[in-house]
Protein backbone atom coordinates (compact mmCIF):
# COMPACT_ATOMS: atom_id res chain seq x y z
CA UNK A 1 0.00 0.00 0.00
CA UNK A 2 1.16 3.51 -0.73
CA UNK A 3 2.16 5.80 2.18
CA UNK A 4 -0.42 8.23 3.50
CA UNK A 5 -3.29 5.94 2.50
CA UNK A 6 -5.61 6.90 5.37
CA UNK A 7 -5.08 10.62 4.77
CA UNK A 8 -5.71 10.23 1.04
CA UNK A 9 -8.90 8.22 1.65
CA UNK A 10 -10.24 10.90 3.98
CA UNK A 11 -9.49 13.63 1.44
CA UNK A 12 -11.41 11.68 -1.20
CA UNK A 13 -14.32 11.32 1.22
CA UNK A 14 -14.35 15.07 1.92
CA UNK A 15 -14.84 15.67 -1.81
CA UNK A 16 -18.18 13.87 -1.76
CA UNK A 17 -19.37 14.74 1.77
CA UNK A 18 -22.32 17.04 1.09
CA UNK A 19 -26.09 16.44 1.18
CA UNK A 20 -26.89 14.14 -1.77
CA UNK A 21 -30.26 12.46 -1.33
CA UNK A 22 -31.43 10.59 -4.42
CA UNK A 23 -33.09 12.93 -6.91
CA UNK A 24 -31.38 16.06 -5.55
CA UNK A 25 -28.86 18.37 -7.22
CA UNK A 26 -26.25 17.12 -4.73
CA UNK A 27 -26.94 13.56 -5.84
CA UNK A 28 -26.21 14.51 -9.46
CA UNK A 29 -23.01 16.22 -8.43
CA UNK A 30 -21.88 13.17 -6.45
CA UNK A 31 -22.70 10.86 -9.35
CA UNK A 32 -20.48 12.90 -11.68
CA UNK A 33 -17.59 12.75 -9.20
CA UNK A 34 -17.86 8.96 -8.87
CA UNK A 35 -18.15 8.52 -12.64
CA UNK A 36 -15.13 10.70 -13.36
CA UNK A 37 -12.95 8.89 -10.78
CA UNK A 38 -13.87 5.49 -12.22
CA UNK A 39 -12.99 6.73 -15.70
CA UNK A 40 -9.64 8.01 -14.40
CA UNK A 41 -8.99 4.54 -12.95
CA UNK A 42 -9.14 3.12 -16.49
CA UNK A 43 -12.39 1.18 -16.11
CA UNK A 44 -15.22 0.86 -18.60
CA UNK A 45 -17.85 3.10 -17.04
CA UNK A 46 -21.61 2.98 -17.49
CA UNK A 47 -24.46 4.86 -15.87
CA UNK A 48 -27.88 3.24 -15.55
CA UNK A 49 -30.70 5.66 -14.84
CA UNK A 50 -33.89 4.67 -13.05
CA UNK A 51 -36.82 6.24 -11.25
CA UNK A 52 -39.01 5.11 -8.39
CA UNK A 53 -41.82 6.10 -6.03
CA UNK A 54 -41.54 5.47 -2.28
CA UNK A 55 -45.10 6.52 -1.43
CA UNK A 56 -46.47 2.99 -1.72
CA UNK A 57 -43.68 1.53 0.41
CA UNK A 58 -43.90 4.22 3.07
CA UNK A 59 -47.67 3.80 3.21
CA UNK A 60 -47.33 0.03 3.65
CA UNK A 61 -44.65 0.38 6.32
CA UNK A 62 -46.53 3.11 8.17
CA UNK A 63 -49.79 1.16 8.38
CA UNK A 64 -48.05 -2.14 9.08
CA UNK A 65 -46.26 -0.60 12.05
CA UNK A 66 -49.44 1.04 13.33
CA UNK A 67 -51.36 -2.20 12.87
CA UNK A 68 -48.66 -4.06 14.76
CA UNK A 69 -48.86 -1.46 17.54
CA UNK A 70 -52.62 -1.99 17.84
CA UNK A 71 -52.21 -5.78 17.87
CA UNK A 72 -49.50 -5.65 20.55
CA UNK A 73 -51.52 -3.21 22.63
CA UNK A 74 -54.64 -5.38 22.33
CA UNK A 75 -52.59 -8.42 23.35
CA UNK A 76 -51.22 -6.60 26.39
CA UNK A 77 -54.72 -5.59 27.49
CA UNK A 78 -55.93 -9.20 27.36
CA UNK A 79 -52.76 -10.81 28.75
CA UNK A 80 -54.07 -11.20 32.30
CA UNK A 81 -57.50 -12.73 31.64
CA UNK A 82 -57.47 -14.17 28.11
CA UNK A 83 -53.92 -15.31 27.31
CA UNK A 84 -55.01 -17.48 24.36
CA UNK A 85 -56.64 -14.60 22.48
CA UNK A 86 -53.81 -12.30 23.52
CA UNK A 87 -51.29 -14.73 22.04
CA UNK A 88 -53.10 -14.83 18.68
CA UNK A 89 -53.17 -11.01 18.54
CA UNK A 90 -49.47 -10.87 19.37
CA UNK A 91 -48.55 -13.41 16.67
CA UNK A 92 -50.57 -11.41 14.11
CA UNK A 93 -48.73 -8.23 15.05
CA UNK A 94 -45.31 -9.86 14.95
CA UNK A 95 -45.85 -11.56 11.59
CA UNK A 96 -47.14 -8.37 9.97
CA UNK A 97 -44.14 -6.35 11.09
CA UNK A 98 -41.59 -9.06 10.35
CA UNK A 99 -42.41 -9.16 6.63
CA UNK A 100 -41.29 -5.56 6.18
CA UNK A 101 -38.79 -5.07 9.00
CA UNK A 102 -36.74 -8.11 7.93
CA UNK A 103 -36.79 -7.07 4.26
CA UNK A 104 -38.59 -10.20 3.02
CA UNK A 105 -37.93 -10.74 -0.72
CA UNK A 106 -41.62 -10.29 -1.57
CA UNK A 107 -41.55 -6.78 -0.13
CA UNK A 108 -39.36 -5.69 -3.06
CA UNK A 109 -42.53 -5.46 -5.16
CA UNK A 110 -43.37 -2.28 -3.28
CA UNK A 111 -40.45 -0.57 -5.05
CA UNK A 112 -40.87 -1.95 -8.57
CA UNK A 113 -42.81 0.93 -10.15
CA UNK A 114 -41.23 3.98 -11.77
CA UNK A 115 -41.95 7.32 -10.14
CA UNK A 116 -41.01 10.96 -9.58
CA UNK A 117 -37.54 10.38 -8.07
CA UNK A 118 -34.86 9.97 -10.76
CA UNK A 119 -31.24 8.98 -10.18
CA UNK A 120 -28.62 6.58 -11.54
CA UNK A 121 -26.27 3.75 -10.61
CA UNK A 122 -22.63 4.07 -11.68
CA UNK A 123 -20.72 0.96 -12.77
CA UNK A 124 -17.02 0.57 -13.54
CA UNK A 125 -15.91 -2.70 -15.14
CA UNK A 126 -12.59 -4.48 -15.61
CA UNK A 127 -13.53 -7.28 -18.05
CA UNK A 128 -12.11 -10.74 -17.56
CA UNK A 129 -9.42 -11.85 -19.97
CA UNK A 130 -10.41 -15.05 -21.75
CA UNK A 131 -12.93 -17.34 -20.08
CA UNK A 132 -14.44 -15.71 -17.01
CA UNK A 133 -13.89 -17.82 -13.88
CA UNK A 134 -15.66 -15.61 -11.34
CA UNK A 135 -17.26 -12.17 -11.02
CA UNK A 136 -16.35 -9.98 -8.07
CA UNK A 137 -18.68 -7.06 -7.34
CA UNK A 138 -17.50 -4.36 -4.93
CA UNK A 139 -20.13 -1.76 -4.12
CA UNK A 140 -20.65 1.37 -2.03
CA UNK A 141 -23.71 3.62 -2.32
CA UNK A 142 -23.07 7.31 -2.96
CA UNK A 143 -26.36 8.83 -1.78
CA UNK A 144 -27.06 10.17 1.71
CA UNK A 145 -30.08 11.16 3.77
CA UNK A 146 -31.15 12.66 7.06
CA UNK A 147 -34.23 11.60 9.01
CA UNK A 148 -36.63 13.21 11.44
CA UNK A 149 -35.71 10.46 13.94
CA UNK A 150 -31.95 10.41 14.45
CA UNK A 151 -30.02 7.17 14.84
CA UNK A 152 -30.26 6.95 18.68
CA UNK A 153 -34.03 7.49 18.62
CA UNK A 154 -34.57 5.09 15.74
CA UNK A 155 -32.44 2.29 17.16
CA UNK A 156 -33.77 2.90 20.67
CA UNK A 157 -37.35 2.57 19.44
CA UNK A 158 -36.48 -0.59 17.49
CA UNK A 159 -34.82 -2.19 20.52
CA UNK A 160 -37.69 -1.14 22.79
CA UNK A 161 -40.22 -2.68 20.39
CA UNK A 162 -38.28 -5.96 20.28
CA UNK A 163 -37.66 -6.15 24.05
CA UNK A 164 -41.20 -5.07 24.97
CA UNK A 165 -42.77 -7.56 22.58
CA UNK A 166 -40.42 -10.26 23.87
CA UNK A 167 -41.42 -9.53 27.47
CA UNK A 168 -45.10 -9.77 26.57
CA UNK A 169 -44.55 -13.02 24.65
CA UNK A 170 -42.65 -14.53 27.58
CA UNK A 171 -45.39 -13.56 30.00
CA UNK A 172 -48.07 -15.16 27.80
CA UNK A 173 -45.99 -18.30 27.33
CA UNK A 174 -45.62 -18.84 31.07
CA UNK A 175 -49.35 -18.26 31.62
CA UNK A 176 -50.34 -20.86 29.00
CA UNK A 177 -47.81 -23.61 29.80
CA UNK A 178 -48.33 -26.04 32.71
CA UNK A 179 -45.39 -24.73 34.72
CA UNK A 180 -45.12 -23.34 38.22
CA UNK A 181 -43.27 -20.22 37.06
CA UNK A 182 -45.62 -17.31 36.40
CA UNK A 183 -44.61 -13.78 35.55
CA UNK A 184 -46.84 -10.97 36.87
CA UNK A 185 -49.34 -9.83 34.23
CA UNK A 186 -48.01 -6.31 34.70
CA UNK A 187 -44.73 -7.36 33.06
CA UNK A 188 -46.52 -8.24 29.84
CA UNK A 189 -48.81 -5.23 29.98
CA UNK A 190 -45.96 -2.76 30.45
CA UNK A 191 -43.85 -4.49 27.81
CA UNK A 192 -46.69 -4.45 25.30
CA UNK A 193 -47.50 -0.80 26.00
CA UNK A 194 -43.89 0.27 25.53
CA UNK A 195 -43.59 -1.80 22.34
CA UNK A 196 -46.76 -0.21 20.96
CA UNK A 197 -45.48 3.30 21.66
CA UNK A 198 -42.16 2.46 19.99
CA UNK A 199 -43.89 1.07 16.89
CA UNK A 200 -46.04 4.19 16.55
CA UNK A 201 -42.90 6.33 16.87
CA UNK A 202 -41.18 4.34 14.09
CA UNK A 203 -44.23 4.80 11.85
CA UNK A 204 -43.55 8.58 11.77
CA UNK A 205 -40.11 8.12 10.18
CA UNK A 206 -39.45 10.20 7.05
CA UNK A 207 -36.40 11.00 4.91
CA UNK A 208 -34.84 14.43 4.42
CA UNK A 209 -31.73 15.88 2.72
CA UNK A 210 -29.66 17.60 5.40
CA UNK A 211 -26.90 15.04 6.00
CA UNK A 212 -23.43 15.40 4.40
CA UNK A 213 -23.13 11.62 4.83
CA UNK A 214 -19.53 11.46 6.04
CA UNK A 215 -19.71 8.09 7.80
CA UNK A 216 -22.72 7.10 5.69
CA UNK A 217 -21.30 6.77 3.11
CA UNK A 218 -18.56 9.09 1.82
CA UNK A 219 -15.80 7.11 3.53
CA UNK A 220 -16.91 3.90 1.84
CA UNK A 221 -17.12 5.61 -1.56
CA UNK A 222 -13.54 6.76 -1.08
CA UNK A 223 -12.54 3.14 -0.45
CA UNK A 224 -14.41 2.03 -3.57
CA UNK A 225 -12.59 4.59 -5.73
CA UNK A 226 -9.21 3.58 -4.30
CA UNK A 227 -10.01 -0.09 -4.94
CA UNK A 228 -10.93 0.84 -8.51
CA UNK A 229 -7.33 1.95 -9.00
CA UNK A 230 -5.63 -0.89 -7.13
CA UNK A 231 -7.73 -4.06 -7.47
CA UNK A 232 -7.41 -4.60 -11.24
CA UNK A 233 -3.68 -5.27 -10.81
CA UNK A 234 -4.16 -7.36 -7.66
CA UNK A 235 -6.57 -10.05 -8.83
CA UNK A 236 -6.19 -12.66 -11.62
CA UNK A 237 -7.05 -11.61 -15.20
CA UNK A 238 -9.81 -14.24 -15.52
CA UNK A 239 -11.87 -12.41 -12.87
CA UNK A 240 -14.58 -10.00 -14.02
CA UNK A 241 -14.36 -7.01 -11.68
CA UNK A 242 -17.30 -4.67 -11.16
CA UNK A 243 -17.07 -1.50 -9.08
CA UNK A 244 -20.69 -0.55 -8.45
CA UNK A 245 -21.86 2.64 -6.77
CA UNK A 246 -25.63 2.48 -6.41
CA UNK A 247 -27.85 5.41 -5.63
CA UNK A 248 -31.04 5.23 -3.51
CA UNK A 249 -29.62 2.84 -0.92
CA UNK A 250 -31.01 5.23 1.64
CA UNK A 251 -34.44 4.78 0.04
CA UNK A 252 -34.73 1.12 1.02
CA UNK A 253 -31.95 -0.17 -1.26
CA UNK A 254 -33.83 0.64 -4.47
CA UNK A 255 -30.64 1.24 -6.48
CA UNK A 256 -29.21 -2.21 -5.73
CA UNK A 257 -32.58 -3.81 -6.52
CA UNK A 258 -32.74 -2.02 -9.86
CA UNK A 259 -29.19 -2.99 -10.81
CA UNK A 260 -29.80 -6.64 -9.96
CA UNK A 261 -33.13 -6.76 -11.80
CA UNK A 262 -31.59 -5.22 -14.91
CA UNK A 263 -28.21 -6.98 -15.01
CA UNK A 264 -28.15 -10.20 -13.00
CA UNK A 265 -29.22 -12.54 -15.82
CA UNK A 266 -26.44 -11.17 -18.04
CA UNK A 267 -23.82 -11.39 -15.30
CA UNK A 268 -24.79 -15.00 -14.62
CA UNK A 269 -24.54 -16.02 -18.27
CA UNK A 270 -21.85 -18.65 -18.68
CA UNK A 271 -22.31 -19.97 -15.17
CA UNK A 272 -19.47 -18.08 -13.49
CA UNK A 273 -19.84 -17.62 -9.74
CA UNK A 274 -20.67 -14.13 -8.45
CA UNK A 275 -19.53 -12.86 -5.05
CA UNK A 276 -19.99 -9.34 -3.70
CA UNK A 277 -18.41 -7.08 -1.10
CA UNK A 278 -20.43 -4.14 0.16
CA UNK A 279 -18.90 -1.09 1.88
CA UNK A 280 -21.09 0.89 4.25
CA UNK A 281 -20.12 3.02 7.23
CA UNK A 282 -16.38 2.53 6.77
CA UNK A 283 -14.28 5.12 8.57
CA UNK A 284 -16.25 5.33 11.79
CA UNK A 285 -13.60 5.28 14.55
CA UNK A 286 -12.95 1.82 15.93
CA UNK A 287 -12.33 -1.73 14.82
CA UNK A 288 -13.13 -3.10 11.39
CA UNK A 289 -16.53 -4.80 11.18
CA UNK A 290 -17.99 -7.53 8.97
CA UNK A 291 -21.75 -8.05 9.01
CA UNK A 292 -22.28 -11.81 9.28
CA UNK A 293 -26.03 -12.19 9.97
CA UNK A 294 -29.20 -10.16 9.47
CA UNK A 295 -32.87 -10.41 10.40
CA UNK A 296 -33.58 -13.66 12.20
CA UNK A 297 -30.39 -15.64 11.74
CA UNK A 298 -29.91 -15.22 7.98
CA UNK A 299 -26.27 -15.35 6.85
CA UNK A 300 -24.77 -12.83 4.42
CA UNK A 301 -21.91 -14.96 3.09
CA UNK A 302 -19.97 -17.69 4.93
CA UNK A 303 -17.31 -18.01 2.20
CA UNK A 304 -16.55 -14.28 2.32
CA UNK A 305 -16.54 -14.24 6.13
CA UNK A 306 -14.01 -17.08 6.13
CA UNK A 307 -11.75 -15.18 3.71
CA UNK A 308 -12.15 -12.01 5.80
CA UNK A 309 -11.15 -13.82 8.98
CA UNK A 310 -8.04 -15.17 7.25
CA UNK A 311 -7.22 -11.68 5.96
CA UNK A 312 -7.76 -10.19 9.41
CA UNK A 313 -5.31 -12.66 10.94
CA UNK A 314 -2.72 -12.26 8.18
CA UNK A 315 -2.78 -8.46 8.41
CA UNK A 316 -3.13 -8.30 12.21
CA UNK A 317 -6.21 -6.10 11.79
CA UNK A 318 -8.83 -6.87 14.48
CA UNK A 319 -12.28 -7.49 13.02
CA UNK A 320 -15.65 -7.87 14.73
CA UNK A 321 -18.43 -9.94 13.19
CA UNK A 322 -21.88 -8.54 13.93
CA UNK A 323 -25.60 -9.10 13.45
CA UNK A 324 -27.65 -6.53 11.53
CA UNK A 325 -30.95 -6.19 13.43
CA UNK A 326 -34.42 -5.99 11.84
CA UNK A 327 -35.44 -2.63 10.35
CA UNK A 328 -31.85 -1.83 9.32
CA UNK A 329 -31.07 -2.26 5.61
CA UNK A 330 -27.87 -2.46 3.57
CA UNK A 331 -27.31 -3.09 -0.14
CA UNK A 332 -26.06 -6.61 0.63
CA UNK A 333 -29.59 -7.82 1.42
CA UNK A 334 -31.00 -7.79 -2.17
CA UNK A 335 -27.90 -9.69 -3.30
CA UNK A 336 -28.41 -12.40 -0.68
CA UNK A 337 -32.08 -12.68 -1.64
CA UNK A 338 -30.89 -13.66 -5.12
CA UNK A 339 -28.48 -16.30 -3.91
CA UNK A 340 -25.30 -14.17 -4.08
CA UNK A 341 -23.00 -14.04 -1.08
CA UNK A 342 -22.51 -10.41 -0.12
CA UNK A 343 -20.86 -9.24 3.10
CA UNK A 344 -20.83 -5.64 4.27
CA UNK A 345 -17.58 -4.25 5.69
CA UNK A 346 -17.74 -1.29 8.03
CA UNK A 347 -16.00 -0.01 11.16
CA UNK A 348 -16.59 1.55 14.56
CA UNK A 349 -19.05 1.05 17.38
CA UNK A 350 -21.95 2.96 18.90
CA UNK A 351 -19.90 6.08 19.55
CA UNK A 352 -20.62 9.75 18.87
CA UNK A 353 -19.73 9.48 15.18
CA UNK A 354 -22.06 6.56 14.53
CA UNK A 355 -24.84 8.27 16.49
CA UNK A 356 -24.58 11.23 14.10
CA UNK A 357 -25.51 9.09 11.07
CA UNK A 358 -28.61 10.31 9.18
CA UNK A 359 -28.29 13.78 10.67
CA UNK A 360 -26.66 17.07 9.72
CA UNK A 361 -23.83 16.16 12.15
CA UNK A 362 -22.58 13.27 9.97
CA UNK A 363 -19.67 15.28 8.58
CA UNK A 364 -16.45 14.10 6.95
CA UNK A 365 -14.39 15.23 9.95
CA UNK A 366 -15.95 12.34 11.87
CA UNK A 367 -13.99 9.91 9.69
CA UNK A 368 -10.94 8.23 11.21
CA UNK A 369 -7.95 7.86 8.89
CA UNK A 370 -6.72 4.72 10.64
CA UNK A 371 -10.14 3.04 10.42
CA UNK A 372 -10.42 3.91 6.73
CA UNK A 373 -7.01 2.42 6.05
CA UNK A 374 -7.71 -0.74 8.05
CA UNK A 375 -11.00 -1.43 6.29
CA UNK A 376 -9.37 -0.77 2.92
CA UNK A 377 -6.50 -3.18 3.61
CA UNK A 378 -8.89 -5.82 4.96
CA UNK A 379 -11.21 -5.61 1.94
CA UNK A 380 -8.30 -5.59 -0.52
CA UNK A 381 -6.82 -8.75 1.02
CA UNK A 382 -10.25 -10.42 1.29
CA UNK A 383 -10.89 -9.73 -2.41
CA UNK A 384 -7.51 -11.17 -3.30
CA UNK A 385 -8.18 -14.34 -1.31
CA UNK A 386 -11.66 -14.74 -2.84
CA UNK A 387 -10.30 -14.60 -6.38
CA UNK A 388 -7.08 -16.67 -6.20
Amino acid sequence: MRPGLGRRLKQQAIEIAFPRAAGSEGNERARRIVRDRLVEAGLRVEEQSFSYDLKRAFRAIRWTLRGAAVAVGFSAALAANRPGVASLALVAGILGGAVLLCWAPGAEKLYAADGPTSTANVIGRRPASGRRRKTLVVLAHYDSKSQNLTFPWRMGATILAIVGTGGLALCLLFRMLPVEIELPALVGQVGGALAGIALVMLSTLRNENRSPGGIDNAGSVALLLELARELPDSIPPDIELLLLSPSAEEDHMVGAMRWLSRNLATERAGGAEIVAINLDGAGSPGRAVAMQWFGFGQRFGPTIIRAAREASTALSIPMRRIWLPPAVGVDAIPFVHRGIECVTFSSGSLGRETMAVHSAKDVANNLCERSLENVYRLVHETARRLTT
